[in-house]
């Protein structure tokens, strides 16, 4: 075409343009049969990382990627778990001259009827025993204290049925239906949350008593 720029002969001539190598290919022919067999033996293996790997969220929060349902040894776990918080609010509703607020006495009556009353639905669930151990079995006159330790003893009590029961169970070789079982796991979640929150409430009374005392001395 006229009044274009000519072109040198060489750059128009297939002739110059050097092969070029394809990649992942060597100039030297050993290094690459070395990396086809290496390449080969790598896709023959599958690795390890490709093999249940949890997402970066479930092992930031220790969830494990298949949980499992509740079963009679999680369901005893539960069980020495509550009995370990019932004994720790024994002891602290046991500490000399223990004075409670106002404002935690409500609180406390209602949370620890509350889990005694979950305990006891517990107990009947798995075939225990009735058991009835509450502040109207009181004698007359009896202070918050004896009250707050009646409430504390139903649920030992019921615990110590539940417990019982569920050794009895297992011992035989048998099991509750899933059904039970998660009716079960749900009322000894929720007894424990209102046994936590009691021992903290009944935690502070015992540090601020201990505060007054240390102030008079």
């Amino acid at each position: 075409m006229s009044g274009s720029p000519l072109l040198p002969k060489d750059v128009t001539s297939s002739d110059s343009v050097e092969k070029m190598m394809p990649i992942g290919s060597s100039d030297n022919p050993r290094d690459a049969g070395t990396f086809k067999a290496l390449l080969q033996k790598q896709t023959d293996q599958p690795t390890k990382s490709a093999q249940f790997v949890n997402s970066p969220f479930q092992l930031a929060s220790g969830i494990p990627q298949l949980a499992t349902g509740p079963n009679l040894a999680t369901i005893s776990n539960q069980i020495l778990h509550a009995q370990t918080t019932v004994g720790d609010i024994n002891n602290m509703l046991s500490t000399p001259n223990l004075k409670v607020k106002p404002s935690s006495k409500y609180l406390l009556r209602n949370k620890l009827s509350q889990a005694s009353q979950e305990l006891h639905t517990v107990n009947a669930k798995v075939g225990g025993p009735n058991v009835n151990l509450d502040e109207h079995e009181l004698p007359a006159g009896s202070g918050v204290i004896q009250k707050f330790l009646s409430y504390v003893g139903g649920s030992q009590v019921a615990l110590a049925s539940t417990q019982k029961e569920i050794q009895t169970i297992a011992e035989k070789g048998e099991t509750l239906d899933p059904a039970k079982l998660l009716f079960v796991q749900i009322k000894l979640n929720k007894a424990q949350q209102l046994l936590d929150y009691s021992a903290i409430l009944l935690a502070k009374a015992v540090e601020d008593m201990k505060q007054l005392f240390s102030v008079q001395l």
